[in-house]
């Protein structure tokens, strides 16, 4: 009977200890978290106080030089099918050489 008892008692030390430790975890959260809402009604009254007005949306600006050429592109892309070509030709007679 007091074995049983003392289990109890140590059963129910156990869950209290490990409920204090999941209260601590909780507390520790909430801290982080009422610093993150601090944090970001700081950030909210600083967005609040730029003016709409103030923003300008600016056309996209961009140069010719930083485009491809349609000729360039085109040279390139004749360039790697006469390469194609001729990698294709020379396994075929690689393949004709090694056939029995």
């Amino acid at each position: 009977m007091i074995k049983a008892l003392i289990g109890y008692v140590v059963s129910l030390l156990v869950i209290i200890t490990m409920f204090a430790i999941v209260l601590q975890d909780f507390n520790e959260q909430m801290e982080t978290n009422k610093v993150m809402i601090t944090m970001l009604k700081a950030d909210i009254k600083n967005l609040e106080s730029i003016q709409l007005e103030s923003i300008k949306v600016e056309p996209h600006k961009h140069s010719n030089e930083m485009l491809v050429k349609k000729d360039d592109y085109e040279k390139d892309l004749y360039n790697l099918n006469w390469q194609l070509k001729a990698i294709e030709e020379r396994v075929i007679e690689l393949q004709r050489y090694h056939s029995p």
